[in-house]
C-alpha cells in the first residue's frame, strides 16, 4: 500500500491548481470551467526566457489529464486580437510533453482524439473536428509527405510534412487533417520576433505557416497550455505514455573490446510505477558484417532486457529497443527507445574505399580556380549588436562557383589581437540568424552560410532559393547524377566557399596571425574537416558529430541508416576521411553517437583514425544524431595532448 501522502498528492494539487484561467473564459465563456493553467508563453521571447509560467512540477503528480487545450493570442499593429483555442484528449501523459517541444525531445506526428475548436478568425472551421493530427517535434523538417500519407504536398509545408532529425527550427501545430487546413502554427521555436506564428492556414506561402516570420508583423502573441482533470484525479496513471524511458548500458567498455569478444547490452525500462506484465520491448541487433538479429519479451523494472552481441571484424554493432504497450502496439509518443552500441577493433577500422589517385591535383585545381577570383569584400554592413562590447557585420565576399560567401562576423572591441574561428551549420536551406550564444569572448566569429545565399531575406526569396538548388525529386548535394562528376556536384561550391571564408578571417586586422579554428556539427562538421584538409593554416578543427565521413559504406554493405548521399565514385573527393589526413591541426569530435546512424560510427571513427595529429573523440552511449538520453555514458579516446578549445 502507497503512504496516505502519496494518496492524497494529486487530489491535494487539484484543489490547490484548478483556478480560471481568465483569458481561456474572457473567450469561450462557460465551457472555460475546469481548465487549469499549466503553460504560459510568449513565443517571441521562447528562444531567451522560456515559460513565464510553468505549473508543470504541481501536475506532474496527477497523471494524465481528461483534456489539453491550447490558446493563441495574437494581436496586430492596430490593435486587432486575434485567437484559437483548440483541444482534445492528451497525446501524452507527461505533461512536459504537452508543452513547446523542448531541444533533443520527442517527435509527436499523430492523430488526436475529440478535437474541439473554437475561434474568432473567418475561415477556421470550429466545433467538433475528425481528423485532427499534430507535428510536435523540436528538430527540422522536409517539405515531404511522411511514409504513409497519402494526403499533403510535396513542395509547401503544410499538415503532413515529415521531421529531419536535426537542426533546432521545430514545430509545435494543430492541424484539421481530414480538411487539409492549419488550425494554430508555431514554428522557428527559437526565432524571436522572426518566429512563424498563425491561426488557420497561411494567405500565402507555406499554409502552415513556415519561413513566414509573421511574428515580426504582430504587436503581441501569448500562448497558452490548458488542462482539465476528470473527477478522479486520483485514478493510476496510464504508463503507456512518455512517461516512460530506456537507459542501456554494457557490461564492459564498448570502445575497448577486440574482434571475437562478446558484449552485453542491458536495457532498463524507467518508470516510477512498476510495468511488470504491462509492456514489451522489441529490440533489433544490426552490424557492419550483415549480422540481424532480432526479438521481443515483456518488460520487467527489475531485470533488464539482455543482449549478446558479437563482431569477428572491426566494426561496431548497433542495438536498437523499442518500447510497446499491451499486446505489442507501439506506444503513441513512438520514441520510447533505445538505440546504441559497441565499436570491435576500433583502431583497425578504416575507409571502405581508396582515395582517388588524383586527390591532390584536382583540388589543386579548384584552388586555381578561387585564386582567380579576387578575395573581395562585396558588403559588409554593421547591425545593431545583441551583446554589449561586440560589433555584428553582415558580410558577403566573392568566391568561385555559383555564388558568394555570406555569414555574419562578431568582433570583440578592444586593440588586442585575438583568435578568430568560423563555425558551419547542419542541412538546411536557409540562414540561421545570430543569438546570444554566437558572441564568444575572446574570438572573432566568423558563422558561415553554407550555400552563399542571402541572408534576412524574404519568405518568397528562401523558397525560391529552396526549390532552385534541390535537382529533380533530390534536395540539395543527393542527386547522383551531378555527383558523379565532382565539378558538379553540390558539395564543390560548398567547399570553395569554405575556403574562401577561412581566407576571409586571415584578412581581418583583429586577427592575431596564428589561431585559426574551423568548427561546424553534422553537415557543418564535414565542411570543417574540408577547411583543415584543404588550408594547413587551420590551427584547430572541432567537428561535432560530422557528417560524411566514408561515404561509399553503405555501398560497401555497412551499417547505415536511411538517410545517406547515394555513392558514386566522384564523390570521394568530398570525403571528410580523405581531407583529414592532410590536416596539419588537431582534430576534436566532441560527440560520435553510438546510435547515431545519420553519421555512423564506422566512418567516424574511420575519419578519427586517419587524422594525423593530436586528436581526441567522445563517444556518447545511446546518442542519436539529434538526441543525447539524460545522464548518457561517454567514452573518451585521445592521441596527443590537445590544447583547451574554450569555444
Amino acid at each position: 500500500m502507497k503512504p496516505l501522502y502519496l494518496l492524497f498528492l494529486p487530489l491535494l494539487a487539484a484543489s490547490t491548481l484548478a483556478a480560471a484561467v481568465p483569458e481561456l473564459e474572457e473567450r469561450i465563456g462557460a465551457e472555460a470551467a475546469g481548465y487549469s493553467l499549466l503553460y504560459k508563453v510568449r513565443p517571441t521571447a521562447w528562444n531567451s526566457q522560456r515559460y513565464d509560467i510553468d505549473n508543470a512540477d504541481a501536475y506532474e503528480a496527477m497523471g494524465s489529464p481528461e483534456r489539453v487545450g491550447y490558446l493563441l493570442m495574437l494581436k496586430d499593429m492596430q490593435d486587432q486580437q486575434r485567437w484559437v483555442f483548440a483541444s482534445f484528449r492528451p497525446f501524452s501523459d507527461d505533461v512536459a510533453d504537452l508543452g513547446v517541444p523542448r531541444a533533443g525531445g520527442k517527435i509527436f506526428q499523430c492523430p488526436v482524439r475529440e478535437l474541439e475548436v473554437q475561434s474568432n478568425v473567418d475561415g477556421v472551421k470550429t466545433g467538433r473536428i475528425e481528423g485532427g493530427a499534430i507535428e510536435f517535434w523540436p528538430m527540422n523538417y522536409l517539405a515531404v509527405r511522411p511514409e504513409g500519407a497519402v494526403e499533403g504536398s510535396d513542395t509547401l509545408f503544410d499538415f503532413a510534412d515529415k521531421p529531419d532529425d536535426h537542426g533546432t527550427f521545430g514545430s509545435m501545430q494543430i492541424h484539421d487533417s481530414a480538411g487539409q487546413a492549419t488550425i494554430l502554427a508555431f514554428s522557428n521555436l527559437l526565432g524571436g520576433n522572426n518566429c512563424d506564428l498563425g491561426i488557420g492556414n497561411a494567405a500565402e506561402g507555406n499554409p502552415d505557416w513556415t519561413f513566414s516570420k509573421s511574428a515580426k508583423t504582430l504587436k503581441e502573441a501569448v500562448l497558452l497550455v490548458v488542462v482539465k482533470y476528470g473527477e478522479t484525479p486520483t485514478a493510476p496513471l496510464n504508463l503507456e505514455s512518455s512517461a516512460i524511458r530506456l537507459s542501456g548500458t554494457t557490461d564492459v567498455s564498448p570502445v575497448e573490446l577486440k574482434a571475437g569478444d562478446t558484449v552485453t547490452f542491458a536495457v532498463r525500462l524507467l518508470h516510477k510505477e512498476n510495468p511488470v506484465g504491462r509492456f514489451y520491448l522489441k529490440w533489433r541487433l544490426t552490424a557492419d558484417d550483415g549480422q540481424r538479429q532480432e526479438g521481443m519479451e515483456k518488460a520487467d523494472a527489475e531485470k533488464p532486457l539482455t543482449v549478446k552481441a558479437t563482431l569477428n571484424q572491426p566494426g561496431f554493432v548497433r542495438l536498437q529497443v523499442w518500447g510497446l504497450g499491451k499486446g505489442g502496439v507501439p506506444l503513441r509518443n513512438g520514441k520510447v527507445e533505445f538505440d546504441g552500441g559497441a565499436g570491435f577493433d576500433m583502431a583497425k577500422i578504416r575507409k571502405s574505399t581508396p582515395e582517388p589517385t588524383d586527390f591532390d591535383a584536382y583540388w589543386n585545381r579548384q584552388k586555381e580556380k578561387l585564386a582567380q577570383v579576387p578575395l573581395e569584400v562585396l558588403e559588409k554592413e554593421e547591425l545593431k549588436t545583441l551583446v554589449e562590447g561586440y560589433r555584428l557585420f553582415r558580410v558577403k565576399i566573392a568566391c568561385a562557383g555559383p555564388r558568394p560567401v555570406t555569414g555574419y562576423l562578431i568582433i570583440p572591441q578592444g586593440d588586442e589581437k585575438l583568435p578568430a574561428h568560423a563555425f558551419y551549420y547542419g542541412y538546411n536551406y536557409r540562414p540561421y540568424s545570430p543569438g546570444k550564444g554566437w558572441f564568444k569572448p575572446g574570438y572573432i566569429s566568423f558563422h558561415v552560410n553554407a550555400h552563399g545565399c542571402e541572408l534576412d531575406a524574404t519568405e518568397d526569396y528562401y523558397r525560391q532559393f529552396a526549390d532552385s538548388i534541390r535537382s529533380g525529386k533530390y534536395d540539395y548535394a543527393f542527386d547522383p547524377e551531378e555527383n558523379k562528376d565532382p565539378d558538379k556536384s553540390y558539395f564543390n561550391g560548398m567547399a570553395m566557399r569554405v575556403m574562401r571564408s577561412m581566407q576571409y578571417l586571415q584578412t581581418l586586422p583583429e586577427w592575431n596571425g596564428k589561431d585559426l579554428v574551423a568548427c561546424g556539427y553534422s553537415q557543418g562538421g564535414m565542411q570543417a574537416c574540408w577547411a583543415a584538409g584543404l588550408l594547413p593554416e587551420v590551427s584547430y578543427c572541432r567537428a561535432d558529430i560530422p557528417w560524411n565521413a566514408d561515404m561509399a559504406a553503405p555501398a560497401m554493405g555497412r551499417n547505415h541508416g536511411d538517410w545517406f548521399v547515394e555513392y558514386v565514385p566522384g564523390l570521394e573527393y568530398f570525403d571528410i576521411v580523405n581531407h583529414i589526413a592532410r590536416a596539419k591541426c588537431p582534430l576534436e569530435i566532441p560527440r560520435a553517437g553510438l546510435g547515431d546512424y545519420i553519421c555512423p560510427p564506422c566512418g567516424v571513427t574511420a575519419l578519427y583514425n586517419n587524422a594525423p595529429g593530436p586528436k581526441r573523440i567522445t563517444y556518447v552511449q545511446g546518442s542519436q544524431h539529434s538526441f543525447v538520453p539524460p545522464k548518457a555514458e561517454r567514452f573518451v579516446i585521445q592521441v596527443g595532448d590537445i590544447p583547451p578549445l574554450k569555444l
